[in-house]
């Protein structure tokens, strides 16, 4: 375990909670990227719209159909978040997180078409959006492979304006990882 090895560094790993569930994240989530979707299909003339991807059509008209009310709240719930998040930063420097909870899909699709995460994209991508709602950095760095042979990452998300701690940690997690870096040089940073 990657996470694990950072204690030979003299890193504390210990397994917590945020102190936030998926569905807190998912309101304010749901709402601002169908608002910006939304937004995104104001800027392109009419007669493109038939060439826009299907799935960023359908929020963009979700978009659409939100009211002042929707958005003011899910701005509160937005900054819930970071404050759920400020404080966890208060006590833990970073949170590492699977980065998916599958290793990749088929190209061209949202989801897995085995049909175990539904039918929207946020389902089968719960590590790594909940940090686009605050704003964190995070960055995701390949630690390995799965039995299936595709790679797997593991996410590492920082305190906000905290770029340098995530940079620092990921280059120190990809230096402990047995993944194979092609022509990285193999130094700590």
């Amino acid at each position: 375990n990657v996470a694990l090895r950072l204690t030979e560094f003299g890193a504390t790993v210990e397994e917590v909670d945020p102190g936030f569930s998926q569905a807190e994240a998912y309101r304010p989530l749901r709402v601002l990227w169908n608002a910006g979707c939304a937004q995104i299909m104001r800027g392109i003339p009419e007669e493109n719209h038939k060439d826009v991807d299907a799935g960023l059509r359908r929020c963009a008209a979700i978009g659409e159909r939100l009211s002042a009310v929707d958005m003011t709240q899910a701005l509160s719930d937005r900054a819930a978040l970071y404050e759920t998040m400020r404080r966890f930063h208060e006590r833990h420097d970073l949170l590492l997180t699977p980065t998916m909870p599958v290793t990749a899909i088929e190209a061209g699709v949202e989801v897995p078409r085995d049909g175990s995460f539904g039918d929207e994209w946020f389902n089968w991508s719960p590590y790594t959006w909940p940090f686009n709602v605050t704003g964190q950095p995070a960055a995701s760095v390949p630690i390995g492979f799965a039995s299936d042979g595709l790679p797997i990452g593991l996410q590492v998300v920082g305190p906000l304006q905290r770029e340098d701690l995530v940079l620092r940690a990921a280059r120190g997690i990809e230096l402990l990882s047995d993944f194979p870096m092609l022509d990285a040089p193999r130094s700590p940073l």
